[in-house]
């Protein structure tokens, strides 16, 4: 892929880039540049898919700017983050392309886990209302809901539940679990909110009731959702046929 990258923000000692597809971008000669944000799941940075190439190939075609962004939690960065930190980033990066292009068209792409990143920044954007962080639509490809994939380890998941809870309730969240609990870092606020019910990472679940279903009302824009047709992340004892799960995805 032929592109170029750029800073979008500083935080600290520390700089944040995005790559963009095509090289300087795509121009509108209306004044109206176009601009797709992808963002990949746990573990992912740039190029997180296989798809990622031809997308872009094909959204180039249609005047669109493919951008990938690192985020704080790219990477093994995400067992030392957070979802709310992440809408912070998307936010930033969002500030800055409206600083330059105040018209443009701005869609959201998650996959996986970031599509939670996707249902939140819009949570984010219904409540502030700030012009300088609206984006025009969102694409959830492959959402996922991090507690059933947790479960799908059954015990080492009770297992580590339990320690983190217990971290937590002496005010050790912010340390790290057992390096053995998982493929990254992870502090025990972060594991308790992928694999517990209930927590900010909590979304797409198949067991949602009524009430929490509502909660999506306050997506205000435009949503494609493309599940996978084999996904590893959902556990086979969900049934892709029940209401809950359809209505959430």
């Amino acid at each position: 892929m032929d592109g170029d990258m750029w800073i979008y923000q500083r935080i600290g000692y520390a700089t944040f880039t995005v790559f963009r597809t095509p090289k300087g971008g795509i121009k509108s000669s209306e004044g109206r540049e176009k601009f797709l944000i992808f963002i990949g799941g746990l573990g992912d940075g740039l190029l997180a898919t296989n798809y990622v190439p031809p997308l872009s190939t094909e959204v180039n075609k249609l005047g669109f700017t493919l951008l990938q962004p690192l985020l704080r939690s790219s990477y093994q960065g995400f067992g030392i983050s957070s979802i709310s930190k992440d809408t912070k980033d998307i936010s930033n990066l969002v500030r800055h392309l409206r600083k330059d292009h105040p018209k443009a068209l701005i869609v959201l792409m998650g996959h996986s886990t970031g599509c939670q990143d996707a249902v939140s920044y819009c949570k984010l954007c219904h409540t502030q209302k700030k012009p300088e962080e609206r984006i025009n639509g969102i694409i959830l490809q492959a959402p996922v809901n991090d507690p059933e994939y947790f479960s799908l380890e059954g015990k080492k998941t009770e297992k580590y539940l339990k320690l983190a809870r217990e971290m937590v309730s002496k005010r050790r969240g912010r340390e790290l679990m057992p390096r053995e609990c998982l493929f990254a870092p992870i502090t025990a606020d972060r594991y308790i909110s992928l694999a517990d019910r209930g927590g900010p990472d909590d979304l797409f679940s198949s067991t949602f009731e009524k009430w929490e279903l509502e909660s999506y009302a306050s997506i205000d824009v435009p949503t494609l959702i493309l599940p996978s047709g084999s996904d590893e992340a959902i556990p086979e004892t969900v049934d892709k046929k029940a209401p809950n799960y359809s209505q959430c995805r």
